[in-house]
Order: structure tokens, then C-alpha cells, then sequence
């Protein structure tokens, strides 16, 4: 028990920032679509102001560690948490398409910032032997959090318009309170690696495929379902069971498949699973109008098949990968997610709002039956990776998106990875800039003192 305390009780704070800051930002993400499908936006412009989000996001994870690295992480999460906070409040009172468009790619860029800093602040702090726990943990936080914002937006449905607004712009606030307190002291600047898309292709093109296809369909998942539920005769509440479903279903379903790929061509499992999420979507798209049950059913399968992939083939790239090479993979393929997520809600709010709400999941049903043919063709052109060469699956997807930070704390980066290879200049070159900060004179005076950048300098 002792041994549990002083492991996890330097961490409480961290992890009570990380839920409250996922539970805002979940908040948002459904009930922005929500109340943008009320204001009589058009389906398309949902979907335009979806895919800004995700810019957001992709942008904040690039800009993140140059911010963290001029005014500390403590500074860095206050500000993007109060930017985070005045948007939520501002956005019921300014309902307007560019407006809304506007804002959401900053909250996008607030969420992937406040989420690095507190990824480095477990990278940090977490033990290297319990950096396995500690990921679990952080991913069940991600979980929890998104199911508890689900709730409440089925508990706010009868209150005042604007009250979920206020409510995440509380839970962002309130997430600066536990990071403020902490007595524990600055983490290292984080590291900034180069994004080699060519050579993550070349490494691995059955990973970066299914991670980019599997960015624009889930970011078309997440920024669409409320609509998708509106337009099929659904209320509000059901919107919120509906992504509850998916998230269970990821949940439960990712160590199932996370288990079979550790036996078998990783490959296999990614065909197979993006094969039954077509059926899946398939079964969305015209069979679930109507009948909650059913689509509740159709979107628990959905979720379960759908959104796991992400880990699944990040461990199929790092089995291909050089241990001293996985951060770098991650982080790109992280990165690539990204980009994908940027495009997948654009598309189909469009085919949407031509045909209708089925043609939603028809079209991540022709994503992933494009995907599965593309990956059969890998199998039958490269031999798979030999067992002894396969490493263990971790399952870190989490909902709607990570940062590449996520990638220093996978137990599957080599403990010693920071000290041997962030000042190699073939490895990482002048990407890797490492700067020793504070938060005043006498902070930055014991971090010069008590920490060493990567150069011993």
C-alpha cells in the first residue's frame, strides 16, 4: 500500500487535471454540433466547423512544445484553459458559421495543448516501471471523462440553452486548480520531432494508411453524430447514448482485437476489423433509422471496430521500427492521424447533406472497404513480421484524438531514450530543442541547477 501511495499520490493532481480537462473539452465537442444543428446551421457547415476543430487540434500539437518551452507548462495551461473557458462562454453569445468556425479551431488548439502539458507532466513523474500502469490509468481517465460529459449533456437537456457552455468553461477552469497547487516541480521542455511522412510510408504503408483513413472517418464520427441522430428523428440525450456506445465499445472490444493481433500478422487484425466496421456502418447507415435500440447496437459494433485500429497499427509500424526509432514514429503517425482528421468531417457533412444522414456511414463503409482491399494487397506482397520480432499490443487509443507526447510515455520507448539519443544529430538533428525555463528567477535558477538538458549542458 505504501508502495501504491508514493507512486500514485505525486500524480493525483495530474490526473484530476486530465479528467476535468477531457470532460470540458467532450462537453463541447457534442454539444457544439448540437446546438450548431439548432441554430439551423446547414449539415455542411457542421461539418466545415468540425474539420476546423481538428486543424486546431493538429496545429496546437506542433506550436505546443514551442510555448511550453518560452513561458513553462504551468503558464502554458493556464493560458490555453482560461482561452479555453472565455471561447465556451462566448460562443452562445455569437452564433454565427465563421464565428463558430473560428472558435473551434482554437478550442481544438487549447485541447491539444492542455493535453501535451499534462502528458508531460506524467512522462516526467511516472516511474519507468510503471509507465504501463500509468498509460492505463491515463486512458481510463480519457474514457470516464467522456462518458461523464455524455451524461451530462443528457442531464442538461430540459436546462437553459446556454448551460453546458458554462459548465465546460467551469470543468476548464477548475482543471487549472489541482496543476497550480502541485508542489512538484516543472517537467523538461518537451522535445519537437521532424514529421517524415515518406519515411513512415516507406517503414510502414499498411500503418500510415490506416491511420489517416481512420483519422478522417472518426473525426467524420465524432463531429456528425449529433446530426446524424437529428436528422434520423432522434432527441438530444439519445446523441450523447450514442457516442456512450461507441466509447463502450471501444473500450471493451480494443483488447480483444489488441490480444489477437499479438498472436498473428497485425495486418490480419486490422483487415478483418476494418472489414466487419464497414458491415457495421453499413447497418448504421440503413437499418438503424427509427429504432434507437438497433442503432445503439449498430454504433456500440461500430465503435468497437472502428476506433481500436489506431493502436493496432501503431504497433504493426513499431514492430517495424528500431526501439530508439518509436517516439519518432509515434509522434508522426500521431501527427498523420491529424491531417486525416482535419479532411474526414468535410466530406461527409457534404454527402450528407446531398443524400441524406445514411450516406454518413456509407461513406466511412467505402473508407474502410477501400483500406481492407489496400491491406490485403500488403499481406500478399510483405511478409509479416516474425514472432520473435513482434512486440506487445498497448492499447492507447483513446476518444477523438492523442498528441504526440503520448508517445514518451508508451512502455514500449526505450527507458533511457531521452539521455541517448535526443543529442544525436543523425537522429533527430536540431529538431530536438531542449530549453530550461521557469516560471520566475528563482524557478529557472533551481531548474539550471537541478536539471541537465540532453547535452549535459
Amino acid at each position: 500500500m505504501e508502495n501504491i501511495r508514493s507512486t500514485y499520490a505525486p500524480l493525483s493532481a495530474i490526473f484530476i487535471t486530465n479528467l476535468l480537462a477531457y470532460m470540458a473539452s467532450f462537453i463541447l465537442l457534442t454539444n457544439v454540433s448540437i446546438k450548431a444543428s439548432a441554430a439551423g446551421f446547414s449539415t455542411f457547415v457542421i461539418g466545415l466547423t468540425g474539420a476546423a476543430y481538428f486543424v486546431g487540434y493538429g496545429v496546437g500539437c506542433l506550436i505546443s512544445p514551442v510555448l511550453i518551452a518560452r513561458v513553462g507548462h504551468t503558464r502554458c495551461f493556464a493560458a490555453l484553459s482560461g482561452i479555453l473557458a472565455s471561447i465556451a462562454l462566448l460562443m452562445p453569445l455569437f452564433i454565427d458559421p465563421v464565428v463558430w468556425g473560428i472558435e473551434r479551431f482554437f478550442l481544438g488548439l487549447c485541447t491539444a495543448g492542455m493535453l501535451m502539458v499534462v502528458e508531460s507532466w506524467l512522462n516526467e513523474k511516472a516511474p519507468a516501471d510503471k509507465r504501463g500502469q500509468v498509460l492505463s490509468i491515463y486512458i481510463i481517465i480519457a474514457v470516464v471523462g467522456n462518458l461523464a460529459s455524455q451524461e451530462i449533456i443528457i442531464a442538461g437537456k430540459a436546462a437553459p440553452g446556454d448551460l453546458l457552455f458554462v459548465l465546460a468553461a467551469i470543468a476548464a477552469c477548475l482543471s487549472l486548480v489541482p496543476l497550480s497547487l502541485s508542489v512538484a516541480a516543472s517537467p523538461m521542455p518537451l522535445a519537437r520531432f521532424r514529421f517524415r511522412p515518406l519515411y513512415l510510408f516507406a517503414l510502414s504503408p499498411v500503418a500510415c494508411a490506416a491511420i489517416f483513413i481512420q483519422g478522417m472517418a472518426n473525426a467524420g464520427f465524432w463531429s456528425m453524430s449529433p446530426r446524424f441522430i437529428e436528422l434520423n428523428g432522434f432527441g438530444v440525450d439519445d446523441a450523447a447514448r450514442f457516442i456512450q456506445a461507441a466509447i463502450i465499445g471501444q473500450a471493451l472490444l480494443q483488447l480483444v482485437l489488441g490480444r489477437w493481433s499479438d498472436r498473428t500478422d497485425r495486418r490480419v487484425v486490422l483487415a478483418a476489423s476494418f472489414a466487419m466496421a464497414m458491415i457495421a456502418a453499413v447497418v448504421l447507415a440503413f437499418l438503424s433509422g427509427g429504432n434507437l435500440e438497433l442503432t445503439l447496437i449498430g454504433v456500440f459494433f461500430y465503435g468497437g471496430l472502428a476506433l481500436p485500429p489506431y493502436a493496432i497499427a501503431l504497433a504493426h509500424a513499431g514492430d517495424h521500427a528500431k526501439p530508439e526509432e518509436f517516439v519518432e514514429v509515434s509522434s508522426g503517425l500521431t501527427l498523420l492521424y491529424s491531417i486525416g482528421a482535419s479532411i474526414g468531417p468535410i466530406p461527409g457533412s457534404y454527402l450528407m447533406e446531398l443524400y441524406g444522414p445514411a450516406a454518413l456511414f456509407i461513406w466511412h463503409a467505402s473508407l474502410f472497404a477501400l483500406l481492407t482491399l489496400f491491406i490485403l494487397y500488403r499481406i500478399s506482397v510483405r511478409e509479416a513480421v516474425p514472432d520473435e520480432d513482434r512486440g506487445d499490443f498497448i492499447p492507447i487509443s483513446v476518444p477523438t484524438a492523442t498528441t504526440p507526447e503520448m508517445a514518451a510515455l508508451d512502455p514500449r520507448t526505450p527507458e533511457d531514450w531521452y539521455e541517448e539519443y535526443a543529442d544525436d544529430e543523425n537522429y533527430l538533428g536540431d529538431v530536438v530543442q531542449p530549453v530550461i525555463y521557469g516560471d520566475d528567477e528563482e524557478s529557472q535558477e533551481e531548474s539550471e541547477s537541478e536539471r541537465k538538458t540532453p547535452d549535459g549542458s
